[in-house]
């Protein structure tokens, strides 16, 4: 699971292989179609308790806003 210690703003980031295909089915598209690169925007702010805690903001090629990912589906690009 990406974290805030483990990945800083500005990183590129895409679907881990096994959640990419499990996308890819249910869409009815090829993995590769899935398996995009974005930008880490930022952080949400729901880890008050633990700084740790909340999840990534991604911008996808192609969209206008950042998504709210879960970090357990993400790897780090670079």
């Amino acid at each position: 699971m990406i974290t805030r210690r483990d990945i800083p703003p500005g990183s590129l980031v895409c679907f881990k292989a096994n959640r990419a295909a499990e996308i890819a089915r249910r869409l009815g598209l090829n993995v590769s179609d899935v398996r995009q690169i974005g930008v880490l925007v930022a952080f949400d702010h729901f880890g008050r308790v633990n700084p740790d805690k909340g999840d990534p903001l991604v911008l996808w090629a192609g969209e206008k806003k950042p998504a709210r990912m879960a970090g357990s589906a993400l790897e780090i690009v670079s």
